[in-house]
């Protein structure tokens, strides 16, 4: 009986190396299908006596900040877009980004309907599938008095029908999960802030978009453990867009076709190469025949 159950257990082991294994192989295969063009924006701030903007064209920090003091008043106006893009090496793609503008000050507006210190941030990414992908967002949208923020996802074929729209919270950071058709997009955040008078304003976009393959619902552009938890927290549920789960195959209910469709899409985040060290032993048969070489030489 003791055996029997250690070549069960040795069986259940191959088996799920196995099919690791194939599910690796077979995700491999799978095309990401997915483009991003340049992005677009600009930032601009602006106190008294000094106003500057900057265009917004490459994936790198763009950021300005403006200060002014005069009299015992001090003026601060500041603006940054921040984007970053990653592939998942066939999967699709991860778009971080975020958007903030800041103003503050101390003094009064002269004239009284202008504001004193003011600043804005913008940009628009634009990309293409050639397929049905999977699209998860996650997102904080934040303004305070006198500050402006919104971010929204369009298809370019229909501009004033927004796919999803994110408006300003608490704060809270807001999910939603999709499936977009093929075509075009663009990802779109604005922010600003005016200050007339004694106090600040702000307003502020930050987050991620990840275009990929259906079992990814982490939105992270990998198919991996985590995605395997949610289907586990949620088995028996049903499927919802605006909340992380494991409806997977988005047909509302979560069950055993999801676990499938993650087992055939089973592609993690490579780890990291490790270069290979020399153990002990083998440095010290190394050693052991260069000497032994050595000692050769000086007996001939």
């Amino acid at each position: 009986m003791q055996q029997d159950g250690l070549l069960s257990n040795l069986q259940r082991q191959l088996f799920v190396t196995f099919s690791v294994t194939l599910f690796a192989i077979v995700s491999s295969d799978t095309q990401a299908g997915v483009s991003f063009s340049s992005i677009n924006g600009e930032i601009a701030a602006s106190v008294p006596g000094d106003s500057q903007n900057e265009l917004v064209s490459d994936l790198s920090g763009n950021d300005l900040s403006l200060q002014a003091f005069g009299g015992g008043v001090i003026d601060r106006a500041a603006s940054s877009v921040i984007p970053t893009l990653s592939n998942s090496g066939g999967n699709g793609a991860l778009f971080e980004f975020s958007a903030t503008s800041t103003s503050s000050t101390n003094g009064q507006s002269d004239p009284p309907n202008e504001p004193r210190v003011s600043s804005s941030a913008s940009f628009e990414q634009l990309f293409e599938t050639d397929t049905a992908h999977r699209v998860t967002m996650i997102a904080t949208v934040s303004q305070s008095d006198g500050g402006e923020a919104s971010l929204q996802l369009i298809n370019t074929q229909f501009p004033n029908s927004p796919v999803v729209l994110f408006g300003s919270s608490t704060g809270d950071e807001q999910y939603r999960s999709f499936f977009l058709a093929q075509g075009s997009y663009a990802l779109s955040a604005t922010t600003s802030s005016e200050t007339f008078a004694l106090g600040s304003s702000s307003g502020s976009v930050g987050g991620s978009l990840a275009v990929s393959v259906a079992a990814d619902t982490s939105g992270d552009s990998f198919v991996d453990g985590e995605d395997l938890d949610l289907w586990e927290d949620t088995f028996g549920g049903i499927g919802f867009s605006i909340a992380a789960n494991g409806d997977f195959n988005a047909n509302f209910a979560i069950d055993g076709s999801d676990y499938l469709l993650w087992q055939q899409q089973f592609s993690p985040e490579p780890a990291p190469e490790v270069a290979t060290v020399p153990s002990p032993s083998s440095a010290l048969l190394a050693c052991w025949a260069v000497g032994l070489a050595q000692g050769f030489r000086r007996r001939r």
